[in-house]
């Protein structure tokens, strides 16, 4: 695994607001390997947030938390052209079990 890896981009203590610009525009590859730590407010957090990887135009994937639902989600709405199956262009949910209402740590090995 090491051998695939790229040099790593580090973000420290970053707010991200709806105006945020993507944090990950700049990054380009085949695969993604995140390892991200989310704190989450006891009041005024949003319904949802994640990030945008994959993003060409109008074209993404997004990958987030809903923290009312303790849910990860992977976005492939929009992700280009979706025609090759059924089931590609969908929201996906899963509960995960790291997440909580307060904190949220997505695991080194997501792969998206």
């Amino acid at each position: 695994m090491n051998n695939l890896r790229d040099t790593a981009t580090t973000f420290n203590n970053v707010t991200i607001t709806p105006t945020s610009t993507n944090l990950l525009s700049g990054l380009s590859g085949n695969a993604y390997e995140i390892d991200a730590e989310f704190l989450i407010p006891t009041s005024g957090a949003a319904s949802e947030f994640g990030l945008s990887l994959r993003e060409l135009g109008s074209q993404k994937i997004a990958v987030g938390y809903q923290p009312p639902s303790s849910k990860m989600f992977v976005d492939r709405v929009n992700a280009g052209r979706t025609d090759f199956t059924a089931n590609f262009a969908s929201r996906n949910l899963v509960r995960h079990s790291s997440c909580t209402l307060l904190y949220c740590r997505v695991p080194r090995r997501t792969r998206i």
